[in-house]
């Protein structure tokens, strides 16, 4: 797979060597070459994608670029409302939606920014589970691209898009962004306007950007949310977590994050201090109850659930039947016993900046090894492995990334995850991990 760098792309852009067409039309050759393996896109809008990048190179030779994001194409993931398109969520009920009328918030921003929206990706019905069931791992296509942000990640990690927009209820950009090779932002809850977004949870969700680089990701992520603020640039602590609290993680996985942070150690007003938060299993499964609850009230709320209860899937059906039987006592109750492993969890940053810790505790898994996993209706076994260091981050006043930090045995991608209750200090230590300074001599 050939790297694909927006800050380039656009730079060529704005010095007049590329035009943003034939980045369109690079990608959506792409797609026709992959798609048949990959299977990331539910939708593409090859004309309209065109006409978008046309209109864009006669702005460009009428004046300045928009952004550093002119004509760059991007995808948005199909629980994203893109006008002129469906936002169908992956769901048979919504499978025959009338195109959008309007733009999601995000989408607004990042059209105005420039980008080029080449079509929507694909993510498990409703955006629920860590696996997108007809989407296939770039690195290895017998193996999944995780979820539910699957179809983009797969989408950036296959080289048919620069980048692209998910939402995270509980690692769902984080899952796939790290089993596909890519990198992916689960920012604060709350940061991001959410209007045009079908979600899981609005307790837990949010919504970031999955890219090649973390230099890209920023580049997006500062079109979603702009901020006069400077880049954040001052003496680094890092924690690093002890491997008993993490649970079960594969040793490919754990010598990668090791050497990632050791390195991280050498680098110039860079600290490494080891913490000690909550263990992470701890969590399981009080944090289901109030995804269980939310995604009830939500399809209730919308009038999908009961009254089309035979348009969904036997699991999905089973899931929102779970969350409609527990009573709000559940709900407070198991809130009432997350609060002190969150506060736990952020009494860590009094020493220390960003915590850094796998993303997933496995590579991704094979497609064939989870045929019987998939019929277990209440949460497979694959999903709670693929959660288990990501979600509780969901529940904390925090932003997560995720970038590759190593190659396992097998050939495929491992990614760090980078905590921390702002995305400026995630930000500051992936650079410094994807662009270490050089030696300094007296």
């Amino acid at each position: 797979m050939g790297m694909i760098l927006a800050r380039s792309a656009a730079e060529h852009i704005a010095n007049g060597t590329v035009r943003a067409r034939d980045l369109t039309a690079a990608c959506l050759a792409a797609i026709d070459a992959v798609e048949a393996s990959v299977s990331a896109f539910a939708h593409t809008d090859r004309e309209g994608a065109l006409r978008q990048a046309t209109a864009l190179d006669g702005e460009l030779a009428r004046g300045g670029p928009r952004s550093a994001l002119h004509g760059i194409p991007i995808a948005v993931k199909d629980n994203i409302d893109v006008a002129g398109m469906p936002t169908a969520a992956g769901s048979a009920l919504l499978g025959g939606a009338a195109p959008s009328s309007t733009d999601a918030a995000i989408v607004r921003a990042l059209r105005a920014a420039g980008a080029v929206i080449l079509g929507k990706t694909r993510l498990p019905e409703f955006a629920v589970g860590a696996v997108t069931p007809s989407t296939r791992n770039p690195w290895d296509t017998d193996r999944i691209a995780g979820g539910s942000s699957g179809g983009s990640a797969a989408a950036v990690a296959a080289g048919e898009c620069y980048g692209a927009p998910g939402t995270d209820t509980g690692g769902s950009v984080r899952i796939p962004a790290a089993l596909c090779g890519v990198v992916g932002l689960m920012p604060r809850r709350h940061s991001v306007p959410r209007s045009g977004i079908i979600p899981v949870s609005p307790r837990l969700d949010a919504c970031g950007p999955i890219a090649r680089t973390v230099a890209d990701t920023a580049l997006l992520w500062n079109r979603m949310l702009p901020s006069d603020a400077p880049p954040r640039d001052r003496p680094l602590c890092v924690g690093r977590v002890a491997n008993n609290l993490l649970g079960a993680v594969e040793p490919d996985v754990l010598r990668a994050v090791a050497a990632s942070v050791d390195a991280l150690g050498s680098v110039p007003n860079v600290r490494i201090v080891d913490v000690r938060p909550p263990r992470f299993d701890d969590s399981h499964p009080h944090r289901r109850v109030p995804l269980l609850v939310d995604a009830a009230d939500m399809h209730r709320a919308r009038g999908w659930f009961p009254q089309y209860r035979e348009k969904y899937s036997d699991r999905l059906r089973a899931f929102l039947e779970h969350g409609s039987r527990l009573a709000r006592d559940h709900l407070y109750d198991a809130l009432d016993e997350l609060r002190p492993l969150v506060g736990a969890f952020m009494h860590c940053f009094d020493d220390c900046d960003v915590i850094a810790l796998p993303t997933v505790p496995v590579v991704a898994p094979r497609i064939a090894a989870l045929a019987d996993d998939r019929a277990n209706l209440d949460q497979p076994p694959v999903d709670r492995t693929l959660t288990r260091l990501c979600a509780p981050m969901n529940f904390c006043p925090v932003a997560a990334l995720t970038m590759p930090c190593g190659i396992s045995i097998e050939g495929l991608p491992i990614g760090l995850q980078l905590v921390a209750p702002e995305e400026a200090a995630v930000f500051q230590c992936a650079h410094l991990i994807e662009h270490p300074p050089g030696p300094r001599y007296p």
